[in-house]
């Protein structure tokens, strides 16, 4: 019995490999944001064996985080059929500085021993004034009437907690 257990996990690993996705890498983000505002831009491999992950020169915006790594997995095994996935991702939070177009070009990794190169992202920067749902400015009070209406302005104050368990 305890053969037949061994086999049939090493079947199920080898089936693993065998029947293994190819391996992508792909960049995301927004189409358009607002000069200001903060986005995330996303770099996923769907792999685990990712080596030397090299980032593009990103222009036209500021890098408040990043990248940051995380990993994901996860195993199905649904009527005897097993299916397996996996990813890294590399996430960078930025900020726009100008109107514009831009262009971000794609990352490059070794994956699997493979050189592979992702998208490139392109992002239209919008104007403050044409934010959308970025609240409206209203200049001969120096306030921004938020969608929830209360009006905040530049006298109002702003405080921001950090809980930590180590401080």
């Amino acid at each position: 019995m305890k053969k037949l257990i061994i086999i049939l996990m090493a079947l199920i690993a080898y089936s693993t490999h065998v029947f293994a996705d190819k391996v992508s890498f792909t960049a995301s983000a927004p189409d358009a944001v607002v000069v200001g505002e903060q986005f995330r831009l996303s770099y996923i491999v769907t792999t685990q064996k990712v080596k030397d992950f090299r980032a593009p020169s990103i222009k036209g915006f500021d890098v408040l985080m990043g990248p940051s790594r995380s990993q994901q997995s996860s195993t199905q095994i649904v009527n005897g059929n097993v299916t397996s996935t996996s990813s890294i991702t590399f996430t960078y939070i930025l900020m726009a500085n100008n109107a514009g177009e831009y262009t971000i070009p794609g990352a490059s990794i070794v994956a699997d021993g493979d050189q592979m190169v992702s998208n490139s992202v392109k992002i239209k920067v919008l104007p403050q004034d044409q934010g959308g749902n970025s609240g409206q400015n209203n200049s001969s009070s120096g306030s921004i009437h938020s969608s929830s209406g209360t009006s905040v302005s530049n006298q109002d104050l702003f405080i921001m907690a950090s809980a930590s368990k180590t401080n």
